[in-house]
């Protein structure tokens, strides 16, 4: 019999990202579906983070510089291949997250 999800938690295919939906600290540990050609903000709320690690070749994490001073630090995660990526953010509010990429349908 299959283990249920722990709460707050969601498998691939009940988590897709809604379009305009940022990835942020409260998504850490979930996995989340995009398709390729799909663009969604990775925010943290750490002015000083570094750049994100992405392990995987199915989303790139790409730096954003119009963020305001004190807002904290973005990159736009672009969904390139169908596969599965992990991104991690380090820094004072560390988390991470998995994407599944899909293929455009």
């Amino acid at each position: 019999m299959p283990t249920p999800s722990a709460p707050g938690r969601a498998t691939a295919a009940s988590r897709p990202l809604p379009a305009g939906r940022f990835v942020t600290r409260a998504d850490d540990g979930r996995v989340l579906t995009m398709r390729v050609g799909e663009t969604r903000e990775l925010r943290t709320r750490d002015a000083l983070a570094p750049e994100p690690t992405v392990d995987g070749e199915a989303v790139e994490a790409i730096g954003i510089d119009n963020v305001q001073a004190g807002s904290g630090r973005g990159w736009e995660l672009r969904a390139v291949r169908p596969g599965r990526s992990r991104i991690a953010v380090a820094g004072a509010e560390p988390f991470a997250v998995t994407i599944e990429v899909s293929p455009v349908r």
